[in-house]
């Protein structure tokens, strides 16, 4: 809405298991500056890769079952 480069970047895991982000703003047409220090501070935080096959699988299994419970 204010017209300048934003991102979210991972940052820790809550007590829960849920990603906590920290947005960065750069300056006006600094889009590239801003993803140098975003790629930098992943590197720092070494947050880990959520593997989302595994995630799409489970996602797929419930809706399945619940479409079947559904059409019973």
């Amino acid at each position: 809405m204010a017209g300048l480069p934003a991102v979210t970047v991972p940052a820790a895991l809550s007590e829960r298991g849920l990603p906590i982000g920290l947005q960065f703003i750069g300056q006006v047409f600094q889009d590239q500056q801003l993803l140098a220090v975003a790629k930098w501070f992943e590197e720092q935080v070494k947050f880990p890769v959520i593997q989302l096959q595994g995630i799409m699988d489970h996602i797929y299994t419930v809706l399945h079952h619940e479409k079947s419970a559904f059409s019973s």
